[in-house]
Parts: C-alpha cells; structure tokens; sequence
C-alpha cells in the first residue's frame, strides 16, 4: 500500500469532516473558523482547444501573461497555504500544460510542503515525461476530460482527433508509465451533445478502474437562468442545456449510470443525491427549495492576475500584495459568504457537490479504495 497517498488522502477527508462539524456556526456569522479545504489556482486561461460549451473565455498568452501574477509569489502563497493547514490544491486553466515550466515550479512547491495535488487536461499535451515528472514531486491527480467515446467526444470538444489524441492517448501513457503516486480522475459534462453516450463512457472507464465525476453543464448564466427559469429558453440559448423532450431519457441515463456504479462500486465520485439532483437540475425544479451555497467556507480560487474571487460574488482581493490569511476572513470575504448562503441558484458544479457526512464517508471510503490500489 502506497502509505504516502494513504496520508494525503486521509488528510483532506479529515479536514472535510471537521469543517462540516464547524460550518454551523460559521453560518451564523460568515466566519470560516478552518482553512480552505482545497484551492485552485487558475494559471491561465489560455488554450488548445476551444470547446463549445466552456464558459472560460480564452485569451492569448501573450495578452494575458502581463498581468499575471509571478511565479515566485505564487510560491510564496502555496507555502503560506501549506502553514494554514490547507490539504489541497489544484490547477486549471485554459490548459495548464500549454506552460508547463510554471505549472510544476508551483505543483512542486506544494508537493515538498506534502499537499495533494492535482492539475486539468484535455489531454492532447500529455507525454511520459509530464508524467513521471509529476509522480516524482507528489501524491495527487490529473483530471482528464472526457465526454464521451469517440466521435461524441470530439463533438462536444470541437475538433476531429481529440479522442484518440487525448483521452486515449493519455489512457495508454498512465498504463504504460504506471505512476505509483498519481491517479487518473475522468471529468464528465453532462450536457445535450453527449447525453446517449454516458453510460458507455461510464462503464468504459469503470472496466478501466478509473474514477469518474460528472458534472452538469454550467454555462455559468445564474441572472438569465434565474430570470427565466425554463429549459426551453436555457436550450435555446445554450444548447448544451438539456429540452424537455429529452428529460425521459436525462432520467433513464442517470439510473443507468447508477446501476454501473453499483456493479463498479466506488467509479463514481458522485454521490446518489448529486445525480439524482441533477434530473431537476436541467427542469429546474430544484430552485423550489434550493441548496445552501457553503462554498465559500471551503474553497478559494487564485485567478491568473491573483485575484481572488467567487463566481457571481464578486472581487475579495489581489494576492499579489495581501495574503490568504488577509482575505480568508476578511470583511469582503465575509460578506461574500453570507450572500453566498442565500444564493437563489443551484449550480451543481463540482466545487459546489457538497454531499451529506454519511455519503461523504461512505463514498469515501469506496473511492479511496479504487484509488490506492
């Protein structure tokens, strides 16, 4: 057993169980009484690809790299994320690999400081080297997108090749490579385009023993959304958003999906509460009694240029010159908070699955168990 990725592990799930222990109180008064569970540092929006349904807007590098933040500041903040106790950090972009000199000069930083660590790929960069470069700084994992086999894959990513050039080519450098402190983790969007191929990539990974967490298309339009609250209109503007005409088969697709999880125990990183949101997600009917956005109690995001910030909530901060434990609870921080637990929106995003104590330790359990083998 790799007691290394057992430690690192057992660290974040300990630190999400004591936070949802204190967030009660914290609720009350906006006060987040423990570090960031997890950080993301967006390094850049730049990218390869520009995929239909992603809401980043990418920008040259060449425009953006003048405001960015430095690399050693960066350095500087993972170390002061590393004496708070924050147990996680994870990179996106844009592609992180496009600058892969400043992604691993921050990754390795962390990793000596014994975070878990993890970056996002559409894949088409990765080489043995990036690799075995990142299993010798650390224990984490690279979240490959994939959303669906093959044509339906390159559909949804806008170009012809990115299956064969991407998913599967990355699939055969983990099999062959072997990393004994990196997992693959596959990130699914759930959308219009890809909606009949999700149980086949599901199972495809399941067989491969490769964890997987779908996420429901986010076009990250809360006012619009919020304003019209009707998936015809949602799918006109955004075609990735599911129609009515095709809620039966969002339904028959999610149970198929849960009973491979059930034969494949632990494939899922969703709990059986986050799919089954997902079917009113796209009718809308969970805005009836929607979830309690606790996100800002547990996740910070470090934008290219430093700032620090929460989807619709506004600007907290500039790290290039404060620090994390300055705007952690920080006036703005807090009253973003409190206009976060009373967010009228259900996004379902990744950062906002927030499953139950019990699902988290169940489910945890599952999944730690395919990931350290």
């Amino acid at each position: 057993m790799n007691i290394a990725k057992l430690r690192s592990l057992s660290r974040i799930a300990i630190e999400k169980i004591t936070s949802r222990v204190m967030l009660k109180k914290g609720m009350k008064d906006g006060i987040a009484r423990r570090p960031p569970q997890v950080v993301y540092w967006i390094q850049h929006t730049a990218c390869n690809l520009s995929c239909p349904m992603c809401n980043v807007p990418a920008m040259p590098m060449k425009i953006e790299r003048p405001s960015w933040i430095s690399t050693e500041r960066m350095i500087e903040i993972v170390e002061e994320l590393a004496d708070m106790g924050v147990p996680n950090l994870g990179v996106s972009g844009g592609e992180p690999i496009i600058d892969p000199e400043r992604l691993f000069a921050v990754l390795e930083a962390a990793g000596k400081r014994h975070m878990y660590i993890h970056f996002g790929t559409n894949g088409l960069l990765m080489t043995e080297d990036i690799l075995r470069r990142f299993d010798s700084i650390g224990v984490g994992h690279i979240s490959l997108s994939a959303d669906g086999i093959g044509e339906i894959h390159d559909k949804v990513r806008g170009r012809k090749g990115c299956w064969e050039n991407g998913v599967i080519k990355t699939i055969r450098i983990f099999e062959k490579v072997k990393p004994k402190n990196i997992n693959l983790k596959i990130n699914t969007v759930i959308s219009d385009e890809n909606l009949e191929g999700l149980p086949e990539l599901v199972e495809f990974m399941a067989k491969k023993k490769y964890v997987v967490f779908l996420q429901p298309f986010d076009p990250c339009a809360y006012e619009f959304l919020t304003k019209h609250k009707d998936a015809n209109v949602a799918h006109q503007k955004f075609p990735q958003w599911i129609p009515p005409d095709r809620f039966r088969l969002l339904e028959e697709v999610i149970d198929e999906i849960m009973s491979i999880e059930r034969k494949y125990p632990g494939t899922l990183l969703n709990d059986e509460e986050h799919l089954k949101a997902t079917k009113r997600y796209f009718t809308f009917n969970l805005f009836d009694k929607p979830q309690t956005c606790t996100l800002g109690f547990r996740n910070l995001w470090i934008r290219s240029n430093g700032d620090v910030g929460f989807c619709i909530y506004g600007y907290i901060g500039n790290l290039k010159h404060q620090s994390v434990t300055e705007l952690w609870n920080s006036e703005k921080m807090i009253a973003a908070r409190k206009k976060m637990l009373k967010c009228q929106f259900v996004c379902l995003s990744g950062c906002m699955f927030d499953p139950s104590l019990f699902s988290l330790i169940i489910k945890g359990l599952k999944t730690a168990k395919k990931l350290l083998k």
